[in-house]
């Protein structure tokens, strides 16, 4: 892989994505070792870049630490991770209904503008971006809410769950999906209608828990049948 491959990048950043990318395709299936010395002799770069890149997936939660040195592809779709996903599922429908009840007209017209950033960011493939404004947004809905435990309690969920949430927004077609959920919760939320608004709060996460559950539990089923295949 040269340099000039990424004009614009790094290459540290291009052996993030290559790695990313190919755990996300199922090519690095869950629980795949994450050989630093093995991958660099791959993709023929230092050991550096693709160190600086494992660490970057293990900080997003697309790798995990295996002993002091060692790291291996994330099993995604956890009992812990799923049972965070649906509890943070119905805070944030809690969430929506309380802002659809309490926000005022000129914060609601705030929500109409995320709604039309997020369609410009996917749009132009700022998908950093695209993350940064999606803490903002969320943030802006827990305001709302009147109950300070329920309040931190989201916002802690939301923070934990944050290490998958790449995982999800990269499956194919999910980020449109993601646009069109936002922009149905901010309608929801903007026209007062409470129970709209606690709905769309819930299935927009419990998509996203549907979605990772299908994924990686087809990244399992693949990878036992290239192990069978092997083995023939």
């Amino acid at each position: 892989m040269g340099k000039n491959q990424y004009e614009n990048q790094t290459l540290q950043e291009s052996v993030y994505e290559i790695l990313r990318d190919n755990i996300l395709t199922g090519k690095l299936p869950p629980n795949a070792p994450l050989n630093t010395s093995e991958l660099s002799k791959k993709m023929h770069v230092s050991r550096t870049p693709v160190r600086d890149a494992v660490n970057k997936l293990i900080l997003i939660g697309l790798a995990v630490k295996v002993g002091n040195k060692g790291a291996r592809v994330a099993d995604f779709m956890s009992d812990e991770m799923y049972e965070i996903f649906s509890a943070r599922a119905y805070l944030e429908g809690i969430a929506a209904r309380s802002a659809a009840k309490y926000m005022g007209a000129e914060e609601k017209e705030g929500l109409l503008e995320f709604a039309a950033a997020f369609e410009r960011l996917y749009l132009s493939g700022d998908d950093k971006a695209f993350m940064e404004l999606d803490e903002e947004f969320h943030f802006v809905i827990y305001k709302s809410l009147k109950n300070v435990l329920i309040k931190d309690m989201v916002e802690q969920l939301y923070i934990i769950s944050r290490r998958n949430r790449e995982v999800g927004y990269h499956i194919e077609g999910r980020s449109q999906q993601v646009v069109d959920e936002h922009r149905e919760l901010v309608l929801a939320i903007y026209q007062g209608d409470e129970k709209a608004a606690e709905r769309a709060g819930i299935c927009h996460h419990s998509n996203t828990i549907l979605k990772l559950k299908k994924k990686f539990e087809q990244l399992k089923q693949e990878n036992v049948n290239s192990k069978y295949s092997k083995q023939e």
